[in-house]
């Protein structure tokens, strides 16, 4: 036997028909206008650091919107000659390096990091990788992902990427 359904408004939908009733039509598109201004304000902006290697492909170092600086996947190049150095250990310290020329040039440091990714080639290195890590990102560690890949960029061992936030950062 076939059951009738009610459906009943949460709570919260009733408030926000109550308000909407009571907004004018000149509030209501003055209010749909603002909310538009805002969200097609949004400004991007394009770091670069003459300190750290030049993009390989069609892509940035880092992008800044908002206060959300986005980095692209660091290998341990030489920003002089774009070659890359030999061995684990040198490849992440010259990776994480490049990483804070990137940063400076946006104008933040290593502790506005919040987020990184590493690419290993190996997850032999892991360990390796935690060691020189951490001399770069000494207390209060960003969130972090890592991943072995089957090949990176010009077969380097480590790629590592990042994202920073712009402003005081108060921990609690």
């Amino acid at each position: 036997m076939p059951t009738s359904r009610t459906t009943s408004k949460r709570p919260a939908d009733s408030e926000v028909e109550e308000t909407a009733s009571k907004l004018t039509k000149t509030d209501a598109d003055s209010e749909k206008f603002s909310v538009a201004k805002m969200a097609s304000t949004i400004t991007r902006q394009i770091i670069h650091s003459a300190n750290a290697p030049a993009a390989i492909g069609p892509y940035s170092q880092a992008v800044r919107v908002g206060d959300t600086i986005y980095l692209s996947g660091s290998l341990g190049l030489l920003p002089e000659t774009g070659n890359l150095t030999e061995g684990i250990q040198a490849q992440t310290h010259q990776s994480l390096k490049n990483i804070g020329e990137v940063l400076k040039a946006a104008g933040v440091g290593y502790g506005n990091v919040v987020k990184t990714t590493v690419l290993l080639a190996s997850m032999d290195d892991f360990q390796t990788v935690n060691k020189i890590y951490q001399e770069y990102f000494t207390e209060k560690f960003p969130a972090r992902a890592a991943y072995q890949v089957a090949v990176l960029p010009k077969n380097a061992l480590v790629e590592i990427e990042a994202i920073a936030v712009a402003g005081k950062i108060v921990d609690e």
